[in-house]
């Protein structure tokens, strides 16, 4: 699909556009920028060569990660990586049983679009800000061991939901989240003071916890409750004659 004409372009004009959002690449044809479906391939991380993702040497069989890809981290050593290619955004991002604790860096924001998985027993540590999700479709964490994020991170679109017994842990307070989340397992944490709003609700299974890092959860809709839950330091408020409820 075609969709800037009029002025004559070169190939390499085409990575000088970013998409957000979409798990497409642009092209340059006939001179006019182009919009092509991006073919997805799995990609599972060595870290043979360095630590930066557009390194192909990095991956197994050099299949690199393209936006909408299966991406795996299984290395018992963990490490450090650098999300570098600029424009990528996984599908799907998992941590295998057997992994090690990684830590991620990058200037650029990473966005993951339909979950991120941490299977091992393991931490890991985003220090990049990070955005979860696509319009109109859910996003899923499941955290057996603790996932971190240090920087904002936005979940905007679809459903958000948080599996698994581990903690997920926010430690910039601006986190945006412009769904309901269901917290189905496991603690949501803020390590900093956290003013916590969201017009859509708010969803709680027994024997799950929210941190608010000594800040305030400000709610304009209803709240469900399944079960004994905790809300730890920090402050609860509520408006618009919002309900507590058993789910239904």
């Amino acid at each position: 699909r075609t969709i800037l004409s009029g002025v004559t372009l070169t190939a390499a004009d085409a990575n000088k556009f970013k998409l957000t959002g979409i798990p497409a690449r642009l092209t340059v044809t006939n001179g006019a920028l182009t919009l092509a479906a991006a073919v997805a391939v799995d990609a599972e991380w060595t870290g043979a060569v360095s630590e930066e993702w557009s390194l192909a040497g990095n991956w197994l069989n050099s299949f690199q990660p393209t936006s909408g890809s299966r991406v795996r981290f299984n290395l018992s050593a963990g490490g450090e990586t650098v999300d570098d290619l600029v424009g990528v955004q996984p599908g799907v991002v998992t941590f295998g049983e057997d992994a090690g604790a990684f830590t991620f860096h990058g200037a650029e924001t990473l966005t993951i679009l339909s979950s991120i998985t941490n299977l091992s027993a393991a931490a890991q540590h985003f220090l990049l800000p990070t955005a979860f999700g696509v319009q109109g479709y859910p996003f899923t964490v499941r955290a057996e061991g603790d996932l971190t994020f240090d920087q904002t991170t936005t979940s905007t679109y679809g459903t958000f939901t948080k599996t698994g017994a581990g903690t997920l842990t926010f430690a910039d307070a601006s986190w945006t989240m412009g769904v309901a989340p269901e917290i189905r397992a496991g603690r949501l944490t803020f390590t900093t003071p956290a003013n916590f709003a969201s017009p859509t609700g708010l969803t709680m299974y027994d024997g799950t916890s929210l941190d608010l890092g000594g800040g305030t959860l400000s709610w304009t809709n209803n709240m469900t409750i399944a079960g004994n839950i905790r809300w730890e330091n920090g402050t609860f408020t509520k408006t618009n004659n919002n309900e507590f409820r058993p789910p239904a």
